[in-house]
């Protein structure tokens, strides 16, 4: 989506948007300056998201960086100390405004801000040094110390549905014919030899730094592992999430967010997240606090990173986002830090940490110590918001907003489905839900037609589909993939492996009438035939 199209976009919402929240008793001078001061085709606009999420963060602010029709509307009030902080009782317009403020925040266009490579360079190869004594790594040592077993991964390998450094397709990552290694040669060294001692390696592993669309603000920066290392990372991955599971189950999980956020709705939890999280856990934090499994680790682990400018640079940060054990091992290391801040219940997931309010501070201290970086305009301590892994909560009431991140015409239905569903039930805003609605179905009634064969309805909606070749695995190649993903493919599909890159065509087919009950029902369909 192009910055054109934005506005265009953002201009057909503007008279919805204005004539639902008139509708639902909010005066339209205040909808109409909301929406004015969160106009993305405005160069301010991020400048004005920036103010509003630290007043939600910290709950308070300064009174010119934040529209003064939220005084008037009785969201804020000022004090004597001229800054704004929260009215009581105020969930709902904190809901509405953080509706406006976020819609198009996250959508897919050229970010304002170019990436600075070579501060990501920098930041790679020269995390921050830990201000950690003996007695502190100790500590954190001692409460991981699951994770001193020597790891059995034979089964427990598999891939990712990203691509690849090497650029290899699904097929050849399975299909281990030819010359392909499936793990690195140290590997080998580590599962074949009890009395295995870390040693220095010529091989050089790199992975391939890229960026990918995340905000109007700027792009995400990630990698892509060789298929080889990525291989072993799962497989380490999926025994650090077993450990996890068996030894501290009330308090991390690498699978279920849901289960993270139980302790969001509790107001007296606060939560933390921190910046650019993976980049700043250095290889030194990781071979201190998980001193046994470090060998494993660094056998398997990119050792430098290949810039898009041809810079191969050396990887002192352990794992940038995008390798298998980013996620794994930014858990353990918040784990650690909050079994030794914590004297009450808390959570973690990745760089997400939810914690009691009295341990809070507790805790960002021991991050600091580790080297590891605020995220300041996420990190809630003295407000009644708290968000974590993208929820969000006002007091007692969810104020997650809605994101629109690419052309609605050009999106499924199902996401459209989604779309106007939470429109229409969660915010009261039918005129922009019909025309999300219209939207997607080109202003044309869409086709319905009886399968008997189903004894259904069913209409035609685009959806996507893989347009590369399929292969079939034989021998001893199908059955390992058969084994170590057999709770991930169906039956007749866990043999079949795509042969090229991943393409994906958009194309018409007949789906189930009732997978789109609201849709069908906004386009007025819902008719017998």
């Amino acid at each position: 989506m192009t910055n054109q199209e934005l506005g265009h976009l953002f201009g057909l919402f503007r008279s919805t948007i204005l004539s639902d929240l008139s509708d639902n008793g909010i005066p339209s001078s205040v909808v109409g300056s909301l929406l004015n001061w969160f106009d993305p085709a405005k160069p301010e606009y991020l400048t004005h998201v920036s103010a509003w999420k630290e007043l939600l963060a910290r709950g308070a602010c300064f009174e010119a960086d934040v529209p003064r029709v939220l005084l008037e509307w009785k969201v804020v009030r000022q004090t004597s100390y001229h800054t704004l902080i929260f009215e009581d009782k105020v969930s709902w317009k904190v809901l509405y405004v953080n509706l406006i403020a976020n819609l198009f925040y996250k959508a897919h266009c050229p970010p304002r801000q170019e990436t600075d490579w070579e501060s990501v360079k920098l930041r790679l190869s020269s995390p921050p040094e830990l201000s950690l004594t003996h007695r502190d790594i100790r500590r954190l040592r001692n409460t991981v110390r699951c994770l001193d077993d020597c790891p059995d991964v034979d089964g427990l390998g598999s891939y990712g549905p990203g691509i690849t450094c090497d650029g290899l397709s699904s097929f050849e990552r399975w299909n281990r014919e030819g010359n392909i290694p499936p793990v690195p040669p140290n590997w080998y060294r580590w599962n074949m030899r009890d009395d295995y001692t870390p040693r220095v390696d010529s091989e050089i592993r790199y992975t391939r730094i890229a960026e990918v669309p995340k905000t109007l603000k700027s792009n995400r920066i990630i990698s892509s592992e060789p298929a080889q290392s990525m291989f072993a990372q799962k497989a380490v991955a999926s025994w650090m999430d077993h450990r996890f599971m068996r030894f501290f189950s009330n308090h991390v999980t690498l699978h279920d967010q849901s289960f993270h956020n139980r302790y969001l709705r509790d107001p007296e939890y606060r939560t933390i997240d921190l910046s650019d999280a993976s980049d700043y856990v250095s290889c030194d934090l990781v071979s201190r606090v998980l001193p046994a499994l470090w060998p494993l680790l660094a056998s398997i682990r990119s050792t430098h990173a290949l810039f898009p400018d041809g810079e191969l640079v050396p990887l002192r940060t352990f794992a940038p986002m995008g390798s298998g054990l980013c996620f794994p091992i930014l858990t353990a290391v918040n784990l650690a830090i909050c079994n030794v801040a914590c004297h009450r219940p808390f959570s973690v997931y990745g760089d997400d940490v939810i914690a009691h309010r009295d341990d809070i501070v507790s805790v960002m201290e021991w991050q600091a110590a580790c080297g590891l970086r605020l995220n300041q305009a996420k990190t809630c301590l003295a407000s009644p918001f708290r968000e974590s892994c993208g929820v969000e909560m006002f007091d007692d009431l969810e104020v997650t907003p809605l994101y629109i991140r690419e052309r609605i015409d050009l999106t499924d239905w199902k996401k459209a489905e989604e779309l106007v569903e939470a429109f229409l039930y969660r915010y009261s805003m039918p005129s922009t839900a019909a025309l999300v609605a219209r939207i997607i179905s080109g202003g044309k009634p869409p086709r319905l037609r009886a399968n008997p064969a189903y004894q259904r309805r069913e209409v035609l909606v685009p959806v996507y589909i893989r347009v590369d070749r399929e292969r079939k695995l034989d021998g001893y190649a199908g059955l390992r993939k058969w084994y170590l993903t057999r709770n991930e493919t169906r039956p007749d599909q866990e043999s079949l492996v795509i042969a090229g890159k991943g393409r994906l065509k958009r194309v018409c087919r007949y789906r189930p009438e009732t997978d789109y009950p609201t849709l069908l029902h906004l386009l007025g369909t819902q008719m017998p035939l």
